[in-house]
């Protein structure tokens, strides 16, 4: 009994591996057949155009829509931090005591500049008035010329050293009573510095500046300073400073800095699978005519939750949203066939 059940198990193995090779050689041979059909078909290339026939487009499962309109307003969270104000309150101290000693060397040099004129007077009327005294009170000038020079130049240096880390008018503040430098000394006024490697508006934005992990209703309205001076390690694009109401934050804690675009763009949205990669950019791929597709450079600077935004395409145009990948390979195997033959 048991071994005529194994005969009818080895005899049902035997029928379904032979219906099974016959079948799979039937699906790889019409696999081949597509395939060949893909490679014979004719791909035109004329620049960053490819034309290609209908028959084709079906082939490599290509799908095409007109771009969505969409109205833009730019919103950013970007990463900051609190800056250290002991550099700027070091800075504030120096340049009083600097002005201090400039003011008295002025004073002193001016006192200097009436002996001699004194002197002189007396000399060339021949009376009390000696060519060595006139010699130590011409060298009583240079000297207080001199050290009013050096005051002068260590203060410039100061205020140089500041602008590398503090934008020009906290630099310019420097010595005064200034409410808005004082607030920044002592802690009521916060500074947060950022970086930005987009190209925005500055002007047309309204910033915010928040804990990290806090909600968004808990964000405090800022004001943009200016540019931070020079980038320093870790900064991602161009530097920049925003001033708040003090968030009780030690220095060089992790913030959040809101930007938000007061003004709104019209423009479309390109979804995230029409985009390649290529030579270090992003492209997509326009229908120019039924069977003929360009390959355009698109920046992806405006993020949306589907994709990205621009203004660079119009809300008329048709654009690859399945298949651009296929097309960008058959692009550059005809290049470098083009290149190979040449």
């Amino acid at each position: 009994m048991i071994k005529r059940l194994l005969i009818i198990q080895s005899i049902i193995i035997i029928l379904l591996v032979f219906l099974l090779t016959i079948y799979a050689r039937d699906e790889f041979h019409d696999l081949d057949l597509d395939l060949d059909q893909l490679e014979n078909e004719s791909f035109v290339l004329n620049g960053n155009r490819l034309s290609l026939s209908e028959a084709t487009q079906n082939l490599i499962g290509l799908k095409l829509q007109k771009v969505n309109s969409k109205v833009y307003a730019f919103n950013r969270e970007l990463p900051g931090m609190i800056m250290p104000v002991t550099e700027l309150i070091e800075a504030q101290r120096d340049t009083k005591i600097l002005d201090l000693a400039i003011a008295e060397t002025s004073s002193r040099l001016n006192q200097r500049k009436q002996d001699l004129e004194r002197i002189l007077n007396l000399f060339k009327a021949g009376k009390k008035a000696s060519s060595r005294q006139l010699e130590l009170a011409e060298l009583e000038v240079v000297e207080n010329e001199k050290v009013l020079k050096e005051l002068i130049e260590k203060k410039e240096f100061l205020k140089l050293k500041i602008m590398a880390t503090w934008p020009k008018n906290i630099s310019e503040m420097l010595g005064s009573k200034n409410q808005n430098l004082t607030s920044i000394l002592n802690k009521k006024t916060q500074i947060a510095r950022f970086a930005i490697r987009e190209k925005i508006q500055i002007k047309n934005v309204k910033w915010w500046i928040n804990k990290v992990g806090e909600k968004s209703k808990n964000r405090i309205e800022a004001r943009l300073m200016g540019n931070a001076g020079s980038t320093v390690i870790g900064d991602i694009g161009e530097a920049w400073l925003v001033e708040s109401k003090s968030l009780n934050l030690p220095s060089n804690s992790p913030v959040l800095v809101i930007a938000e675009s007061s003004e709104k763009l019209d423009g479309v949205e390109i979804p995230t699978d029409s985009v390649v990669r290529y030579a270090g950019k992003s492209w997509i791929y326009l229908q120019t005519q039924s069977n003929e597709f360009e390959r355009k450079n698109i920046s992806e600077n405006f993020p949306t939750s589907a994709g990205f935004f621009t203004t660079e395409i119009s809300k008329d145009e048709v654009i690859v949203t399945e298949g651009a990948q296929t097309l960008l390979s058959e692009e550059l195997k005809h290049l470098i066939t083009n290149e190979n033959e040449d």
